[in-house]
């Protein structure tokens, strides 16, 4: 199993590798990036499910028969983002009822024998982090947009899926649909597509390597960075808060049924 599991409100979630085939019969948002996970109670049902889904039956009893020894795992903590601060191109923040249940994580892994390794960005790494990772986060919108009217044909054309009265065959019917709501018809607009062509395969294919050259670009430049500035082959894993400010949803909730109890961030 990844190490990708988010713990949120008493809830496992678990975030396989995209383009996998759980994302068969999936409506597309970026097909470099959607994933299809499960999410249950309790971890073990997450592993179980998640074998099912992915028809890896034996999964399931490996991941819990096989022991180990959580006093060699080596967990990186960036002491940074356990506080809030501000560079150009990024203000980092942490809202109050979140940083105790941060410093709650990190005393469950320390009690459970995991070895944590606290290290400090200093200033000009933590500037250039900030910078690449805006850069990465403006090239990416571009990508996505010039790219969505294509995944979206595959997904309508496959007459597997869809018999030929399938009432929306292609993106440029869905675009004109009354399905589509304006601020995807905008961003559309606002990628630059000619309306008229966004069933036309090559337009829609060079529109899309076009657009994501930069942003490719700026993927690698912040991947190579984090490898060469913050991540080695001496740890296992790396400690970041996966949420530093509390959900509309859960303002929602305390209103409705009070605050919880706890949550813990992994």
């Amino acid at each position: 199993m990844s190490p990708t599991v988010l713990i949120l409100l008493f809830l496992f979630f678990y975030r396989p590798p995209y383009n996998s085939e759980l994302l068969k019969g999936v409506l597309p948002l970026d097909e470099n990036q959607d994933t299809v996970g499960p999410m249950a109670k309790y971890l073990e049902d997450v592993a179980l499910s998640y074998s099912i889904m992915s028809n890896q039956p034996n999964l399931y009893s490996n991941v819990y028969s096989c022991p180990y020894d959580p006093r060699a795992l080596r967990v990186r903590v960036i002491t940074n983002f356990m506080s809030p601060f501000k560079v150009p191109a990024l203000d980092y923040v942490i809202e109050e009822p979140i940083k105790p249940l941060i410093a709650e994580s990190l005393i469950k892994l320390r009690m459970s024998g995991v070895q944590i390794e606290e290290i400090t960005i200093n200033e000009d790494d933590l500037r250039n982090f900030a910078s690449l990772l805006d850069r990465m986060q403006t090239d990416y919108n571009p990508c996505y947009q010039a790219c969505l009217p294509q995944a979206y044909n595959r997904y309508l054309g496959d007459k597997q899926r869809f018999e030929s009265d399938a009432p929306i065959k292609n993106f440029k019917e869905f675009f004109e649909s009354p399905l589509l709501n304006s601020f995807w018809k905008v961003s559309i607009g606002q990628a630059g597509f000619d309306v008229n062509r966004l069933n036309d395969a090559m337009f829609l294919s060079a529109a899309c390597s076009q657009s994501c050259q930069n942003y490719q670009t700026s993927l690698n430049n912040f991947n190579n960075f984090v490898n060469s500035r913050i991540l080695d082959d001496s740890v296992d894993a790396l400690f970041l808060p996966s949420l530093t400010i509390v959900p509309i949803i859960q303002n929602e909730l305390n209103k409705t049924y009070g605050p919880p109890q706890a949550f813990t961030l992994l």
